[in-house]
């Protein structure tokens, strides 16, 4: 008879590694302005057909507007990580040696809490991507969940949106860092 497995939490080869993990956009981040965007749309080119020219123009920003945000309705992985590296859409992997910290950046509007995942690299973005993610065309001219930046040093900064992503941002915060201390 196989006797079970303890994990002893002082042995160190008994630790538990770190899962892979990744999440998208909440339900709800986005159905509205698309699905509505849509609807005027079509609402609009129809009226456009019948005779209105202006309503061509309301078709064109709706329609552009629905695909501008596109991106939160899909079940796509927004953020990610695994022993690869950090996932990130439209980017691809970061090698975890390229990544000096991670922090969170809260800020409340109105009632409303908006809080930021800051990825610090070490290096040039080019050098960071481990893995780069390959996308078609049309997808770079929607909604991305991230932005570049410089710090103060120079040092280019990844900020995550991560209020309208599934996982709540302190839980994404914990598991990315369980990967930077393997």
């Amino acid at each position: 008879m196989a006797q079970p497995h303890h994990l002893d939490p002082w042995d160190e080869s008994s630790q538990a590694r770190p899962e892979p993990f990744a999440t998208g956009y909440a339900k709800g981040a986005g159905e509205g302005i698309v699905y509505g965007g849509a609807a005027v749309a079509v609402g609009a080119l129809v009226f456009a057909l019948v005779g209105y020219p202006v309503a061509l123009g309301v078709a064109l920003v709706a329609g552009a507007l629905a695909a501008w945000f596109y991106p939160t309705v899909t079940r796509e992985p927004q953020v990610g990580a695994r022993e690869d590296g950090l996932f990130v859409d439209g980017i691809g992997f970061l090698d975890w040696s390229a990544v000096s910290a991670l922090t969170l950046h809260s800020t409340a509007v109105r009632s409303i809490m908006l809080t930021k995942l800051v990825i610090q690299l070490n290096t040039d973005m080019d050098k960071a991507v481990a893995k780069p993610q390959r996308q078609p065309f049309w997808r770079s001219l929607m909604m991305r969940n991230w932005r570049l930046k410089k710090d103060a040093e120079g040092h280019p900064t990844v900020v995550v949106d991560l209020h309208t992503l599934r996982m709540p941002p302190e839980q994404i915060l914990s598991r990315l860092r369980q990967f930077r201390s393997v």
